[in-house]
């Protein structure tokens, strides 16, 4: 079973690499699932196959947001995020597009390896969501003893690309 039709350019490389058993083409969930609720009402989705293109735009993303908070405050980094700009967008997210792009998260992870900075991961996330034409919050939060500061990143009450056994030990303190 061939992973990309052989007329797209762009994905020769990947294709090479599920031939050569790197990648392996997952049949993936196909009724997203969520996992419960939090206090907060957030959903977790679990994900489905998602975009390959996608994924390699986000780990591109993740990798110049973790370069840009080198040289910028996350506080700038968070006013320049496209949604500041006033672009239409829709608040409620289908369960269909978050599986979508929490399975693009999971492909980009094969690719890219973990993302497991936070920050860069929620900007990077925003700007993935952005592109699906959803409003994203980036949501901060924080745990006493020991102290431990997180962020994650949802559309309305979907969470995505975050466990929500994670983010339920964190009081949220800022939403942006």
């Amino acid at each position: 079973m061939a992973l990309l039709s052989r007329s797209n350019a762009d994905f020769e490389p990947l294709e090479r690499h599920y031939k050569t058993g790197l990648l392996v083409q997952s049949a993936g969930i196909e009724v997203p699932q969520t996992c419960g609720e939090n206090n907060d009402g957030v959903h977790e989705v679990a994900p489905v196959s998602g975009n390959w293109r996608q994924a390699l735009a986000f780990g591109a993303a993740f990798l110049k947001s973790r370069r840009d908070l080198k040289r910028r405050t996350a506080r700038e980094l968070l006013d320049r995020r496209p949604e500041s700009l006033a672009l239409p967008t829709k608040s409620v997210l289908p369960r269909e597009v978050a599986a979508r792009i929490n399975g693009t998260i999971a492909q980009a992870a094969l690719i890219f390896g973990t993302f497991d900075r936070c920050l860069p991961k929620a900007l990077a996330l925003s700007r993935l969501v952005l592109a699906h034409g959803y409003q994203p919050t980036i949501v901060f939060g924080v745990t006493g003893r020991p102290f431990s500061a997180h962020c994650w990143t949802r559309v309305g009450n979907v969470l995505l690309a975050e466990s929500e056994s994670r983010i339920r030990n964190y009081t949220p303190i800022l939403a942006t």
